[in-house]
């Protein structure tokens, strides 16, 4: 099954080392998600505060990848299924290419010659 929310994927930075909600609230997370729309970094669902699944809640950001757990998957939050690497990757790439252009195109307009 393809995902039909891969096109939420952009090139992120993530926002921190760790859950800040959780850090706030001294709590302990158990593992961390990776939002692939803005960079949210939260706790996973078997963590007390499931910060990651209340961003997707609030922002609908679908996309999460493992974030520094070693392991290498993503899932998407509305389907309720894991996303194939390689769809994520290509959808990455094209997210990539599709902001190059962008800029390409907003710094084209000020060389125009009339």
């Amino acid at each position: 099954m393809t995902c039909a929310h891969l096109s939420q994927i952009r090139p992120v930075q993530p926002s921190s080392n760790g859950c800040e909600e959780c850090a706030k609230d001294g709590i302990q997370w158990v593992e961390l998600r990776l939002c692939l729309t803005c960079g949210y970094v939260g706790c996973c669902n078997a963590s007390v505060g499931r910060h990651a699944q209340a961003h997707h809640l609030e922002t609908g950001h679908s996309i999460v990848r493992a974030f520094r757990t070693g392991e290498d998957w993503a899932w998407c939050m509305e389907d309720g299924s894991y996303v194939d690497l390689e769809a994520i990757d290509q959808a990455m790439q094209a997210a990539m290419r599709h902001e190059r252009l962008t800029r390409m195109q907003q710094h084209a307009k000020y060389f125009r010659f009339f």
